[in-house]
């Protein structure tokens, strides 16, 4: 039996959204927090203990596919992309924060 490219990518692991407060507790048993955000926008402030890398090296900076990553952006379709490439890749524990820097900045200050 052939196998399609499609099947190939229908058996990875794809990101999925995560509450802000999800990401929290999961940032703080390890998983590994990356704000992907574009350098003008981290001028809203920042997220302490996450690496800022720019999605057009991420797959060069992240060498462990094993590890939970939850990427961080301003917008969904930034964060979902850069997931996917990622899963692409073979990284199978990948999220993205649903609602971006501002359900994280939102999370914080309502706690």
């Amino acid at each position: 039996m052939n196998t399609s490219l499609n099947d190939n990518t229908e058996r990875l692991a794809m990101p999925r959204p995560i509450s802000a407060a999800t990401a929290r507790r999961r940032h703080g048993a390890g998983a590994l927090l990356v704000d992907i955000r574009p350098q003008v926008a981290r001028h809203q402030g920042s997220i302490t203990g996450a690496l800022l890398i720019d999605p057009a090296t991420i797959a060069d900076q992240l060498t462990d596919r094993h590890r939970e990553i939850v990427l961080c952006s301003v917008s969904a379709q930034r964060a979902i992309s850069a997931a996917e490439q990622l899963s692409h890749l073979g990284y199978d524990r990948v999220h993205y924060l649903a609602g971006g820097y501002a359900a994280w900045h939102h999370r914080a200050v309502t706690r």
